[in-house]
């Protein structure tokens, strides 16, 4: 769905990966649309709000725990695989310090 539809849109049990070029992604279960999404590249994050805008202009609000959601790392696979992007790190540990 466009961002001008889903500007905001709230993940659970989500990580942050980070790819080789410093490029960081939101990964976790979409509550709205009851599916599991990666983001576009994150431009802006507030740690203490747990809230961030991502490259296309979209607010991911993250509520509750860091977690894991199989259906958002079979999103995240194909993300991977897609852009050919299979080395990457999970960073959601050190985001109270960047």
């Amino acid at each position: 769905m466009p961002v001008t539809e889903q500007p905001e849109l709230t993940l659970e049990y989500w990580s942050v990966r980070q790819l080789p070029d410093g490029g960081r992604h939101f990964v976790g279960w979409c509550v709205e649309n009851a599916e599991g999404r990666v983001s576009s590249s994150i431009m802006e994050f507030d740690a203490q709000t747990l809230r961030g805008r991502t490259a296309s202009g979209r607010v991911y609000q993250l509520a509750g725990p860091p977690g894991r959601d199989p259906d958002a790392e079979y999103a995240w696979r194909r993300w991977t695989e897609i852009n050919e992007e299979l080395t990457w790190s999970d960073v959601t540990d050190g985001l109270a310090n960047p």
